[in-house]
């Protein structure tokens, strides 16, 4: 089962989302607001106008040793650096390059876009909708997903998964994922915007909200739920289980 009590696990969930949060070409001001969501109309709670920069993010929860990461995002690139490996994205003309680096061994992944898509991210401008094949440099280890996002559903396939350990108890293994979007909702995160609900084959449900400048998810028992809120050039944000989460622009 997931060990969604270990703040190094959630943190590390927070920075694979981080993914999908790559910022555009400015920064924002305290105040500013994102973009819209799937319905139009504007965000609420000051929301930064893109995530570019370097954020500086600690995890904690009572018992716990706090977690520190540094988060650089740009418009194609993604950076996330922790005292026990890294993860480094960049885009391509096909798609993008990553590694993750745990201790001195690298792992290098690759994701090729097969279908380009046409979403709006708001403040999430990076588009990685469409659809996806992301497997490990060397495809002989069997490794690897097969992933689409559009306007209206997600789907994922993954033969088999090795996460890096700093996400432990997240890794996905083999299996399949179907997620529709069951409403809007004016959001800073665009095309998102709304109420997402996503299945997966073994057996757990996962309902996730983009509403205003808030980021929010209810996995039930396995998984709990979490909740992430940007305002400026700060974000903050808690789980079901006590885990907190605090993180600020440079």
């Amino acid at each position: 089962m997931p060990n969604r009590d270990n703040p190094r696990a959630v943190l590390g969930v927070v920075c694979l989302l981080a993914l999908f949060g790559c910022g555009g070409q400015s920064h924002a001001g305290d105040g500013d607001t994102g973009g819209t969501g799937g319905t139009g109309g504007a965000p609420e709670g000051g929301a930064p106008a893109d995530l570019t920069g370097t954020w500086d993010a600690i995890g904690s929860m009572l018992g716990e040793t706090p977690i520190e990461l540094t988060i650089t995002l740009d418009a194609q690139h993604i950076e996330v650096t922790t005292s026990s490996g890294s993860f480094v994205a960049e885009r391509d003309a096909s798609g993008f390059h990553a590694s993750y680096t745990v201790d001195t061994i690298s792992k290098p992944i690759v994701g090729a876009q097969q279908n380009a898509g046409s979403m709006r991210f708001g403040i999430i401008p990076l588009d990685l909708s469409g659809s996806w094949s992301v497997r490990n440099f060397d495809p002989s280890d069997g490794y690897g997903c097969d992933a689409t996002l559009s306007t209206t559903g997600a789907s994922g396939l993954c033969s088999a998964t090795k996460f890096p350990p700093w996400t432990d108890g997240y890794n996905p293994g083999a299996g399949s994922a179907t997620g529709a979007k069951m409403s809007d909702a004016p959001s800073s995160f665009g095309d998102l915007g709304g109420v997402w609900k996503v299945t997966f084959s073994k057996g757990s449900t996962c309902t996730f909200r983009f509403e205003a400048a808030t980021f929010s998810s209810d996995c039930g028992s396995s998984l709990g739920g979490l909740t992430i809120t940007f305002s400026g050039s700060m974000a903050s944000g808690n789980n079901t289980r006590g885990f907190e989460l605090s993180a600020k622009r440079r």
